[in-house]
Parts: structure tokens; sequence; C-alpha cells
């Protein structure tokens, strides 16, 4: 197992709370218009959003002791905006571990996901309600083949 080529993607999830409410329809029209669902497959309806979220597509980008992340934002009515970005791996087993352990907490990451949801807030501030006081972010990861 040890020199087993493993492939799939290590996934970063930064969910920050932003306030009280997000005026979605208001919001569809400040998102540029790359906007979708991003389930691999159809979601059944019982697991669907009743106000769907509004999701805006990253561009590529290449993160200092991280590597190249692709992502998306994604904008929850109930006043959260999550950064999701994957990190595509070939790796043997070791190596998997090895990465992995010094990705999960990168540090980095979490900064280039501030730098992408502070100016897309700015942007969309009109469309939030009652803005929290301050930008609170909780941090989350997986490996997924």
């Amino acid at each position: 197992m040890a020199t087993d080529i493993l492939s799939g993607s290590f996934w970063f999830l930064f969910a920050y709370d932003v306030g009280e409410e997000i005026d979605l329809e208001a919001l569809r029209k400040l998102v540029p218009p790359n906007v979708g669902h991003t389930f691999r497959r159809p979601a059944p309806d019982y697991v669907k959003f009743e106000r769907p979220t509004v999701v805006e597509r990253l561009p590529p980008a290449v993160v200092a002791g991280v590597g190249e992340l692709r992502g998306e934002v994604n904008y929850y009515d109930y006043g959260v905006v999550s950064v999701k970005l994957e990190l595509p791996f070939t790796h043997s087993w070791p190596d998997l571990v090895a990465r992995w352990s010094r990705s999960i907490d990168s540090p980095e990451a979490q900064a280039h996901a501030n730098e992408v949801v502070r100016p897309r807030l700015a942007r969309v501030s009109a469309c939030l309600k009652k803005n929290a006081s301050r930008l609170a972010c909780r941090a989350s990861g997986g490996a997924h083949s």
C-alpha cells in the first residue's frame, strides 16, 4: 500500500459569520453570473435549501506554502459566507500523510480565504442585514479521493 499512488483533493472550508441575514435576491444582482449549485450529482429534494445559496466560483490561485487552490464562495441567507478551497493531490500514502499534516493548519490557506472574502463583503454590504461587528471565522478541512 505504501507505494500505491492516491489521488483526490484536500478541502479547506472557512465559514464567516457576517450578519444576521443576507438578502440573496439582491445579492444575485451583484455577484458575477458564474453562479450555480456545485453538487457533483443532483441532490435529492430533502437536502436542497429552501432559499438556494448564491455560489461564486473563484479563479485558481497559487498560494505560497500551499499550492494551486481552486474554490468558491457560498452566500447563505442566514448570514454566513463560506470559502471552500480545493487542493488536488496525487501522492503515495506516506507523502499524502506528510502533505496533509503540513497543509491542515496552514495559515496561508486561511490568509488567502480572508483575502478572498473581505473585498466581496465590501461589495455586497448592502445585502447584509445587521452586519457582524467583526469578521468571525471557523475553519475545517478534509480529504476526498
